[in-house]
């Protein structure tokens, strides 16, 4: 077996970081859920690449070593409105513009750069087209790349997030806001997190009642749905 990449798309809030520490959580061997030997997820984001630039640049620019520095360990959620537009001038307007698949290669020779067999790779970021479409290409080439999009309410999104719901609706104009391709899964993250059959089937995990890390109380899923 060589290893999975899943790509997590949705809007801010959604949870998309939750979702992945849910899948890791699954593999953790906390309890018995029959996975077997324990699986190693290991998370990428694309827009890590963005925050390593923007800080290196930074640092540079002061004077500082930059030496063994990874500059996406600078940054903490929840951004606020300017860290928010510094990113996105840097990842959208500056690096797109020059290469619309700039992102896409940092990000993917990132992971097969450091990827194992067995392991599963999370992408919780994925925002445009061709970062989807890379990863669901790689599925010809090794074990298998998929795309699932996690959603919420934009009532609970705004909750998450810290604004109101207007203000959410404002930053979701952002063109690394608007989900305009095809996904392979749905994930439903409202008060708890629902992880889909044909996701579960996908990465391999049981078919039925498979007991979900994060739920309280907790899901188990039987067919595609769920139930206490």
């Amino acid at each position: 077996m060589s290893y999975q990449i899943l790509g997590l798309a949705g809007q801010q809030g959604a949870g998309k970081d939750y979702t992945y520490d849910a899948l890791r959580s699954l593999y953790s061997g906390d309890y018995d859920a029959g996975l077997g030997d324990k699986r190693k997820v290991r998370r990428m984001a694309f827009a890590d690449g963005v925050r390593r630039e923007v800080t290196l640049e930074v640092f540079k620019a002061l004077g500082f070593d930059v030496k063994g520095t990874d500059g996406a360990a600078q940054w903490n959620k929840p951004y606020t409105e300017g860290q928010r537009w510094i990113l996105q001038q840097w990842g959208t307007e500056y690096r797109r513009a020059q290469d619309p698949d700039y992102w896409v290669h940092y990000g993917m020779d990132y992971i097969a750069e450091r990827a194992e067999p067995g392991d599963l790779w999370v992408v919780t970021d994925v925002r445009f087209a061709n970062e989807a479409a890379a990863i669901s290409s790689f599925a010809f080439e090794r074990y298998g790349g998929r795309v699932a999009l996690v959603t919420a309410t934009a009532e609970e999104r705004a909750r998450r997030v810290g604004i109101t719901p207007q203000e959410l609706a404002k930053r979701s104009q952002h063109a690394s806001e608007v989900i305009d391709f095809s996904t392979d899964f749905q994930v439903m993250n409202e008060t708890s997190i629902v992880l889909p059959q044909d996701l579960l089937e996908w990465l391999g995990l049981p078919r039925h009642c498979l007991k979900c890390a994060f739920a309280e109380p907790h899901i188990w899923h039987d067919g595609g749905y769920a139930f206490e």
